[in-house]
């Protein structure tokens, strides 16, 4: 099963849910809803439903760990799947993020985000720049993201530092 996300309104902010297998395609709609939300997430409280996510590959889990920074202290995880909670603690990363059981009741319906297809310059720039948030963070995986940053920034023309 590949991957869904939708936002649903909750009293304090938005609950962002994940399902299926998240990988890339997910990843980079979820930057693109939070960028293109910018000033209207300003004191909202951010979480990421992951009760039905049964894969998290890395750059989706460099995306979260970008919303967690973008965010302190109003973004947290919801009730991650058994497969996702393991990915998550086998990488060390699950001590970053508060963690709920549940997610808040509804205010309002959810909305389905487009996961339109990535040309291959934005598929890069997505692995590129969730690994560099992911190469940053000691943990067992550094190493193998520092590697994999090298090798797409200069595959596609970048410093590996970025910027």
């Amino acid at each position: 099963m590949s991957g869904a996300l939708s936002v649903v309104p909750v009293s304090d902010g938005l609950v962002l849910a994940l399902g299926g297998r998240c990988s890339v395609r997910e990843a980079a709609a979820l930057s693109a809803f939070v960028e293109a939300e910018g000033d209207a997430l300003v004191g909202a409280r951010i979480r990421c439903d992951l009760s039905a996510c049964t894969y998290l590959d890395s750059t989706m889990l460099g995306s979260l760990v970008g919303l967690h920074q973008r965010l302190p202290g109003r973004f947290a995880l919801i009730a991650p799947h058994e497969a996702a909670r393991e990915h998550l603690q086998s990488t060390r990363l699950i001590h970053l993020f508060v963690v709920e059981e549940e997610a808040p009741p509804a205010t309002g319906p959810a909305t389905q985000l487009d996961l339109a297809a990535l040309d291959s310059d934005a598929f890069g720039r997505e692995i590129l720049a969730a690994h560099r948030r992911l190469a940053e963070i000691a943990g067992p995986q550094q190493a193998a993201f520092r590697a994999v940053v090298e090798r797409m920034a200069a595959e596609i023309g970048e410093s590996p530092a970025g910027g």
